[in-house]
């Protein structure tokens, strides 16, 4: 008796004898899968470069719209510099990463320990 809609599919008797049978005929019916998965993903990659080749004018677009947006972000964070006042409201101090520590006379590091 076949199994349930081998009559559908490719059924060979010999395949289904042992674990190693099936293990062969399953290796058998995917030799070669990598490459033709290489080959079509090189003829996709290919497929969009001419694509995009094709329609300069659109990419320019979206290049000189991220170019637009990054310019307007620029602005914003210079003139919150300048205004000294971050995204909270809070005053701050630029110190370019240096953390300021105010010194401790030696006197009054001995006088702690």
């Amino acid at each position: 008796m076949l199994p349930f809609g081998a009559s559908a599919q490719n059924y060979r008797r010999d395949c289904y004898l042992s674990e190693e049978a099936r293990y062969n005929c399953f290796m058998q019916s995917h030799t070669g899968s990598l490459e033709t998965a290489k080959a079509r993903a090189a003829e996709r990659r290919d497929i969009l470069e001419q694509q995009a080749s094709a329609r300069p004018d659109l990419i320019s677009e979206r290049n000189q719209r991220r170019e637009r947006e990054l310019q307007e972000l620029r602005q914003i964070v210079e003139a919150a510099l300048r205004r000294n006042v971050t995204n909270e409201g809070k005053k701050y101090q630029v110190n370019y990463g240096i953390v300021l520590q105010p010194r401790v006379a030696e006197s009054q590091e001995q006088s702690d320990r």
